[in-house]
C-alpha cells in the first residue's frame, strides 16, 4: 500500500505582517494590507550616514587623543570602512519597512 502524499498545513505557510497584523504568504515580500515592504540590509541612506559619521569620528578621535598628526587622514579611511561594517553587521536580517 502505498502513502498518501500530505499537504503541509495552512498555519506554516502563512505569517502575520508586523505592521498591521494580518495574514500574509510566508514569502510575500510586500503586504498585501497596509503596503510595508520587506527589506534585506541597510538602506543606502543608513549606509551613506554610518560611512560619514565615520569618516567623521576617526579623525575627531585621532586629533582628541593624539593631538594634530598626519595620522588623521588614514584613521578617517579606517573610520569610515569601520561605520560601513557596523552598519552591515547592525542590519544584517530582513526589516520591513513603509516607502517613503
Amino acid at each position: 500500500m502505498r502513502p498518501i502524499a500530505m499537504r503541509e498545513p495552512e498555519i506554516k505557510t502563512l505569517s502575520l505582517c508586523p505592521a498591521c497584523f494580518q495574514k500574509n504568504r510566508q514569502t510575500a515580500e510586500i503586504c498585501a494590507h497596509c503596503g510595508v515592504e520587506r527589506h534585506f540590509g541597510p538602506t543606502r541612506r543608513e549606509a551613506l550616514v554610518a560611512t560619514l559619521i565615520g569618516f567623521a569620528a576617526g579623525p575627531f578621535l585621532a586629533i582628541l587623543i593624539l593631538g594634530p598628526s598626519y595620522w588623521a587622514i588614514p584613521l578617517s579611511a579606517v573610520g569610515g570602512l569601520l561605520g560601513f561594517f557596523i552598519c552591515q553587521i547592525r542590519h544584517n536580517g530582513d526589516r520591513w519597512m513603509k516607502e517613503r
